[in-house]
């Protein structure tokens, strides 16, 4: 079978769909509901091909129908080509299906596939309906293909879409289409031959609302204009602008007003949902009733409840609504926009759309008010207003000194995407420290050290402070975070003391280098203690403006609290800065938020949070190029899953999240903890000194070893003990020891001393040993850390077992499935005192073997000899993705290389 013609959301769909038709014996009506863009159509073709081979449905008489919408009022026309005539008077659908299958004779089953059966008519909906559900000794098959219409344009019929949704409820099955995803765009688009550029499939997926058509639409745009891109506006759908051409054509002359008063409010503070009072104030006659029309058109919606606020549909639409109302009234409505305000910065938006001619007067104005957004922490309208700034430039130096500092708040902000083409641009123009600290911040955060350092040093030497001192506190400021990322705690002090120093003893200038003193308290905790870096951010707190450097505070006050042991003040630090971005804050403090408050939802037993978080925060991050970040979330991801027994999503989380020797030290240590996990899952004590080898270099020893910041000892030392080790395990644990006692740290304190009864145990002395357990015991009973009391009563019984204490340790196992329970998670983990490595999943036992669709390609194409890059090429997936693919046909083959796949061969595996 060669690879599938689906997307990859769909070829998943299509496993479900698969699988939903397949779930049980006897009939099955299973629905799929869609809405307008979701390119669903597709999947009935392919359900169609897997169906007819498939062992429950091969043989069956089998039908694909296409309902059409001029027919929706004609009586049974959906089923008329198969020959059903009209029944007698009276007669109910559940008779007239009876008699239907009967007519037909079907003895080997029925499959009808019907494609956007919302245009169906309601007589053949219920007859097909009534047909599952009747008592008949030959299945009955039907997937109903029903579209929803969100789009603009006439609302569907409210009574209709009632009586589809009773069809729906019928169901044995509803799926609902996954959501198209970056990757997705990128196969449409390679598909096309149109090449994007980093970050533009998020930005096409985001401009089209995912919608397969729109997006298509889009790249044939693309395709011929390949210059479009760049990293200005997106070409709008065609499709798009002639619903909205059609829909402005309907409505009133005030309804038309009004909807254009809007959209030029909107255009100019495209953050900021429109007062339909500002709005109406801007036209004649925008009463009540136009804004009702407005509202049913869908060209606009609600903000709140009573109507007072609204926002565009969509930017698309937006920008229709003010390319059809041409320049001139553009204009009009922008300048009295500008008369209508009081605040100068909208003001100065509305002027400079009325009229964009560059003047050096306007390019200060905006570079002004960037300034003051900066100052306050708000990166990402800092750098709209300064790209603005540079296109309002009059000059070629200032318009691109100012598109400098608009890529640079854009980065500061946490979303590389948004740089697009304008990446190259940055790179092409003259040197300068802020050409070269922006690109170095690039780098930071696209994790790439080698790159990060060139830069950020080129770029102080560049610097000349006593000239230009907030250009070098800037880079002083990226130097903090690239110290950061490489865990040199002394560095990151030094160069956030040189940010304060540059920028000033009063008030504004202790304001502008709040960021980088928070991030150096994080640092602080590990040179002078935790009450000390607790004891800073308190005083930072008294001079901290209301806003977004609020984040960066609590950020820091989070982490340090997490890394102290007081995981409940860290959630609530925590909880505010991961939710930051939704009021001016930057993605990337957000971010790392989420990461360590998903580590504080796992310790303290919220796994289901603490997998969410992670998930989506992984997401986040890759969507926005924060590479740096993936591995640290992907950690907590891993984790999970290797609690809950899912290896094969704990590897895929492994591979998500892994890094090596080229990447910054934050994302290894993360990565090896990551592993670690997956590891001690799979009772491998070997694979988990493994995977914590890197942590034992040189670069480790000051912050990664630190008590409470990275939890690496614990898994160390228990593989130790696993192994027999013990003279080792000791030596790793004194060291530690040592230190928590000097830094004053329980929690840590509690685990060593779990870890030290064991090997006291095992040494030979029990009454010691116990004494070290309960001493542990009690320090976990008084904290929310279930895991610990988890890891520790798992520890101890398979210690207590392996010292022959059989009895004791089957009390121990009761206690660890009793924390099982509380977790509400009885029937997962493995608590058993001793266990071996599971047999692989899947291991031959003379069955046939079932892959995915997407797995068999991958499969065969390994086994061809191909690599992973020339497979990934071929599939148009993501070389992870394969690698993700590669993990689970392992298990499922019992393998462990690709030269055993190629050796064992595929006969006795299909796709199902």
């Amino acid at each position: 079978m060669g690879p599938s013609t689906l997307l990859p959301v769909r070829d998943e769909d299509l496993a479900r769909l698969v699988e939903a038709s397949d779930a049980a014996e006897g009939s099955r009506l299973v629905v799929i509901d869609a809405r307008v863009g979701d390119d669903s159509a597709p999947l009935l073709s392919a359900l169609a091909e897997r169906l007819r081979v498939s062992p429950r449905w091969g043989g069956a008489e089998q039908h694909r129908l296409v309902a059409l919408s001029w027919q929706s009022q004609d009586e049974w026309a959906l089923l008329a080509p198969l020959g059903l005539e009209a029944p007698p008077p009276g007669a109910s659908p559940w008779q007239m299906a009876r008699q239907w299958l009967a007519d037909r004779g079907a003895d080997r089953g029925l499959v009808m596939l019907v494609e956007a059966a919302q245009h169906a008519d309601l007589s053949s909906l219920r007859l097909l309906t009534s047909a599952v559900h009747q008592q008949t000794s030959s299945p009955v098959l039907v997937v109903l293909e029903l579209v929803r219409d969100d789009t603009l344009g006439p609302r569907e019929d409210p009574q209709r879409r009632l009586q589809q949704d009773e069809v729906a409820r019928a169901a044995h099955v509803v799926l609902r289409p996954g959501a198209l995803t970056e990757h997705d765009v990128a196969v449409l688009a390679r598909q096309r031959g149109v090449e994007l550029a980093p970050g533009t499939s998020q930005r096409l997926l985001d401009h089209c609302e995912g919608r397969a058509h729109e997006i298509v639409e889009t790249l044939e745009v693309l395709r011929h204009s390949p210059g479009a891109v760049a990293s200005g506006p997106l070409p709008v759908a065609e499709s798009v602008r002639a619903r909205v051409r059609a829909s402005l054509q309907q409505l009133s002359a005030a309804s038309l007003a009004l909807v254009q008063a809007i959209a030029a409010l909107e255009v100019a503070m495209p953050q900021q949902p429109v007062l339909v009072c500002e709005a109406a104030a801007l036209v004649e006659d925008a009463g009540p009733l136009a804004l009702d029309e407005l509202l049913s058109s869908a060209l606009v919606e609600r903000v709140d409840p009573a109507s007072r606020i609204v926002r565009m549909a969509s930017a698309a639409v937006r920008r229709c609504v003010l390319d059809e109302a041409g320049q001139a009234r553009r204009a009009e409505l922008h300048v009295l926009a500008a008369r209508a305000t009081e605040d100068p910065e909208v003001r100065l938006r509305h002027e400079w759309l009325a009229d964009p001619t560059p003047t050096a007067q306007r390019a200060e104005a905006f570079d002004t008010l960037a300034v003051q957004h900066a100052r306050r922490g708000d990166w990402m309208e800092a750098g709209r207003l300064w790209e603005l700034a540079s296109q309002a430039a009059s000059d070629q130096v200032s318009s691109s000194q100012y598109s400098v500092k608009a890529a640079d708040a854009v980065v500061a902000a946490g979303d590389l995407t948004l740089l697009a083409g304008g990446l190259a641009q940055l790179e092409a123009s003259r040197e300068t420290p802020m050409r070269e600290a922006c690109l170095g911040y690039v780098g930071c955060l696209s994790g790439r050290p080698t790159t990060a350092g060139k830069r950020l040093g080129r770029s102080w030497e560049l610097t000349n402070p006593q000239r230009d001192p907030a250009v070098a506190r800037m880079v002083a400021e990226r130097h903090v975070l690239h110290s950061l990322a490489r865990c040199r705690a002394a560095d990151v002090v030094e160069w956030a003391n040189r940010a304060t120093e540059l920028a000033g003893v009063d008030d504004e200038g202790r304001r502008i280098s709040l960021e980088g003193e928070a991030i150096a308290c994080v640092a602080r905790a590990v040179l002078q203690g935790t009450p000390s870096a607790l004891e800073r951010l308190d005083a930072l707190e008294d001079v901290a403006p209301e806003g977004p450097v609020q984040q960066r505070l609590s950020l820091a006050r989070g982490w340090v609290l997490y890394a102290a042991g007081d995981h409940l003040a860290a959630r609530d630090e925590l909880e505010r800065a991961a939710a930051g971005d939704g009021w001016g804050g930057s993605f990337r403090i957000s971010l790392w938020a989420r990461a360590w408050l998903a580590r504080v939802h796992l310790e303290t037993g919220r796994w289901e949070l603490a997998e969410a978080t992670a998930s989506t925060g992984a997401h986040q991050a890759r969507q926005r190029g924060l590479d740096l970040l993936v591995p640290l979330l992907e950690w907590t991801r891993a984790e999970v899953a290797a609690l809950r027994g899912d290896l094969a999503a704990a590897d895929e989380a492994v591979w998500s999240g892994a890094a090596d020797a080229s990447h910054y030290e934050v994302m290894r240590v993360s990565s090896a903890l990551g592993r670690a996990a997956v590891e001690r899952a799979r009772d491998n004590p070997h694979g988990v000194l493994e995977a914590l080898a890197p942590l034992d270099q040189t670069w480790a020893r000051e912050w990664v070893s630190y008590p409470g910041f990275w939890p690496w000892v614990e898994p160390r030392v228990d593989a130790l003990l696993r192994l027999g080790r013990r003279q080792e395990a000791d030596e790793v644990l004194r060291l530690h020891e040592v230190r928590t006692q000097q830094v004053g740290h329980p929690v840590q304190a509690a685990r060593l001393a779990g870890l030290r009864a064991r090997l006291e145990l095992l040494e030979g002395d029990p009454q010691r040993a116990r004494a070290q357990h309960a001493a542990a015991l009690e320090a976990f009973e008084t904290r929310p850390l279930p895991l610990d009391r988890l890891r520790l009563h798992q520890g101890w019984a398979a210690t207590l077992w392996r010292s022959g204490r059989r009895s004791e340790a089957e009390q121990e196992v009761s206690q660890a499935r009793q924390v099982l329970a509380e977790l509400g998670l009885a029937a997962a983990g493995r608590v058993e005192p001793e266990v071996s490595l599971p047999v692989a999943e899947g291991t031959p036992t003379g069955e046939v073997i079932r892959f995915t669709p997407q797995e068999l390609a991958v499969a065969t194409l390994v086994a061809s000899g191909r690599t992973n890059r020339e497979v990934a090429g071929e599939l148009f997936l993501s070389v992870k993705t394969v690698q993700y693919h590669l993990t689970r046909i392992y298990s499922k083959l019992g393998i462990r290389s690709r030269g055993e796949l190629a050796a064992r061969g595929l006969d006795d595996v299909t796709a199902g």
